[in-house]
């Protein structure tokens, strides 16, 4: 049987998509819990027109990240923080810090669960991480930490 999907459904789709589920799997979980709706010829319609369109808005995006991707190749993040008379940070780098960063040094919107750190930035030096401007597009940037005695 074919249902539109009311909202993402894990191993399944996603919202506004016409998938094909078992009689049982529809009465028992997905119409119990307000996930799915049984498709009718016009509903399915709309269905696959919302699916081309959203297709399209996500071509879209994957295209300006790609620009935005290639902009961003070889460029380098600088940050500044206190260090302790060790030489190590105060506190480690978080990816605010570096979500913050991305704005104002290269006026990209980012947020902080775009950025992905190999490892615990605790200590000055050169450091790399990733952004992931699409689900499809990421870009490798490199990152300087300069200390500053307080």
């Amino acid at each position: 049987m074919e249902v539109i999907l009311k909202q993402d459904v894990a191993n399944l789709g996603q919202k506004g998509q016409l998938v094909k589920v078992k009689r049982g799997y529809f009465k028992n979980f997905l119409s119990t819990e307000g996930l799915a709706i049984v498709a009718t010829p016009k509903l399915a319609d709309e269905a696959r027109a919302l699916t081309e369109k959203i297709e399209a808005e996500k071509a879209e995006t994957a295209k300006a990240a790609e620009m935005t991707r290639n902009e961003l190749e070889n460029k380098v993040l600088h940050l500044t923080e206190k260090l302790t008379a060790k030489g190590t940070l105060y506190a480690k780098v978080t990816e605010a810090e570096i979500a913050a960063a991305v704005k104002e040094q290269f006026e990209i919107d980012c947020t902080e669960d775009m950025i992905t750190l190999s490892k615990a930035i605790k200590e000055a030096g050169d450091f790399e991480f990733k952004l992931t401007l699409a689900p499809t597009v990421a870009v490798s940037i490199k990152l300087t930490v300069e200390g500053e005695e307080s």
